[in-house]
């Protein structure tokens, strides 16, 4: 039931993406790639290599939405240096585009990891 849920999660926020913004599909390839690697390597720091799996999996999930929010800010650091509205009128897609790191970040811990990671220890508190 639970795997259900969180692909109807998934679906939910898919589907919210690719309709709220009708010029715009809400994918950046780059942001992704920060969150989930900045996530896998705050997971490993914070609890080395030996962790158990749902400890790694919830390290993991904490270090995608601080990654999301890092992405985040440089994002909105980078767009504030290079542009302004007077001079290009994109920048409102370039905040919007810094600000699907956080999106991701939250994504993957409330949508993946958090259930993941319970449904790990729920299974190994079963088995033994």
């Amino acid at each position: 039931m639970r795997v259900f849920a969180v692909l109807c999660g998934l679906a939910l926020l898919f589907s919210a993406m690719t309709a709220s913004v009708a010029d715009m599909w809400m994918f950046d390839a780059t942001r992704l790639a920060i969150v989930i690697f900045g996530g896998a390597l705050y997971a490993v720091a914070r609890g080395g290599v030996r962790q158990r799996l749902e400890e790694a999996v919830c390290n993991f999930g904490q270090g995608a939405v601080y990654w999301g929010w890092l992405a985040m800010l440089v994002g909105l650091i980078a767009t504030g240096a290079h542009y302004s509205v007077e001079r290009n009128p994109d920048v409102p897609a370039a905040v919007a585009v810094a600000l699907l790191s956080v999106l991701y970040g939250y994504a993957i811990k409330f949508l993946v990891a958090k259930p993941l990671g319970t449904r790990i220890a729920d299974t190994q508190i079963y088995s033994g």
